[in-house]
């Protein structure tokens, strides 16, 4: 009776495990991702924030204070070097122009009227010189009319000095009467009219009512002025590319050209409130050179996110960065970031490996990794395009070995 029970029992546990050997020896299935391994070119990049300005920009000032009685362009109007622009009331300065000019005529007439009487004391001391010589002036009387003669020149000196500054007080008041008619100072196009008239316009630096006329600019020096952050700055240089995307444009994308980098820091507010108020917090504005076509979407005073391409490699395989793995990756079951330079950690022995599709089967294999951005990690050596790589999910990657069997997920219907 037992033997006939413990024969079938030994054939079903054979059985069993002849099931389960091909799967403990093939390792465990598993639900991947996979992708085809394919060429592109990576960029290694740095993400900021910007504003867009013109460089070519003129903000116009009054230089004399006074009530606004015309404005001849409007905001979008295109000027010439010289046009007028605006006409400031000119009423006292002209009164004071008539009053300097009265001062000029005045002292012109005291010149002549000293050049005269220095020639009547000229006159004088010779016919005194002539009566000396010949016995019939005294010397008292002679040093006298000389003391005349040089007192008499002296005059002609003092009405002329007092002639120049007459002139020159006329040629200020001049001056500030022309400044009264405001002039277009280069081409360009009128951006911005901060005055009406009627209004009193107030020469002032410090940005008081009146203390802006309006801002003519060139149109096509559109530039994006970026704030980079000394942790970055070092890798950026004139001439590589941005691609800039306007906060209200996200769908719309312009490449620019980095034209200048600023020499000093300044403070970055906002950084500092973040960070309560440390002044450790410095960047440094970048500009970049926007296209002419650029203008036609964008305007200045849009904040802009800016990508700046620092690196960019040549075409060769790449794959989404939480493809390639490392033996850090394994310790700590954190996944890679992508964007971040992984030359130092792959150069103290840190191995890079990717899983590739066998038929099935997930088989490990060593890489050697160049360049990486956001998305993407350059594969220089050890995979050929067109093969399937395990891409992810991470749940999976992370635990996932040499041998073990995979599948992919099924089409959604």
């Amino acid at each position: 009776m037992n033997r006939r029970i413990i024969g079938p029992a030994v054939l079903g546990l054979v059985i069993l495990l002849a099931a389960l050997v091909p799967r403990l020896t093939r390792g465990e299935e598993r639900t991947v991702d996979l992708e085809t391994a394919a060429v592109r070119q990576v960029s290694t990049s740095i993400i900021s924030s910007g504003v867009l300005n013109f460089e070519n920009r003129v903000q116009l000032s009054p230089e004399v204070i006074g009530a606004v009685l015309k404005i001849y362009v409007k905001e979008g109007d295109t000027v010439r070097k010289g046009d007028l622009l605006l006409r400031i009331d000119d009423r006292t300065l002209r009164t004071a122009v008539a009053e300097q000019m009265a001062v000029v005529r005045s002292q012109r007439l005291s010149v002549q009227q000293s050049q005269v009487s220095a020639n009547l004391r000229r006159q004088e001391f010779g016919r005194v010189q002539r009566l000396s010589s010949n016995g019939f002036a005294t010397v008292s009387l002679l040093d006298q009319s000389q003391s005349a003669l040089r007192t008499a020149q002296l005059d002609i000196a003092s009405s002329s000095e007092r002639l120049r500054q007459a002139e020159a007080a006329l040629q200020r008041t001049q001056r500030e009467l022309a400044k009264t008619l405001v002039r277009a100072p280069s081409d360009g196009t009128v951006v911005a009219v901060n005055i009406k008239e009627g209004e009193t316009a107030v020469p002032s630096s410090i940005g008081i009512a009146g203390s802006s006329l309006m801002t003519i600019a060139n149109l096509d020096s559109l530039i994006a002025e970026i704030d980079v952050g000394e942790a970055d700055i070092a890798a950026v240089r004139p001439g590589q590319k941005v691609a800039i995307t306007a906060a209200g444009m996200s769908d719309r994308q312009i490449e620019g050209l980095i034209t200048s980098l600023a020499i000093s820091p300044r403070q970055d507010e906002r950084a500092m409130a973040v960070s309560g108020g440390s002044n450790q917090a410095r960047t440094y504005t970048v500009k970049a050179m926007l296209p002419a076509s650029a203008r036609l979407a964008f305007r200045p005073g849009m904040t802009c996110r800016a990508e700046i391409y620092t690196r960019t490699g040549g075409r060769t395989v790449a794959l989404p960065v939480q493809a390639v793995l490392s033996e850090s990756d394994a310790e700590t079951g954190q996944p890679r970031r992508g964007a971040e330079d992984s030359a130092p950690r792959a150069a103290k022995g840190d191995q890079r490996y990717i899983f590739v599709n066998d038929g099935g089967v997930a088989r490990r294999r060593t890489v050697t990794i160049g360049l990486s951005d956001d998305s993407f990690q350059q594969v220089i050596s050890g995979l050929k395009p067109g093969e399937r790589v395990v891409v992810g999910p991470y749940r999976e990657l992370k635990f996932l070995k040499d041998g073990d069997r995979i599948r992919t997920k099924p089409q959604a219907r």
